[in-house]
């Protein structure tokens, strides 16, 4: 049972890891758009 609480718990730290990358993905996205335009 403690061991099933510790893969989630694992799960939860790579799920916010991924959603942290996505984040960032997008705002360079944004700022390379926003690079572009202004140019």
């Amino acid at each position: 049972n403690n061991q099933h609480k510790i893969k989630l718990k694992g799960l939860k730290k790579h799920r916010v890891k991924f959603m942290t990358y996505k984040t960032d993905l997008l705002l360079a996205l944004n700022i390379a758009k926003n690079q572009a335009g202004g140019k």
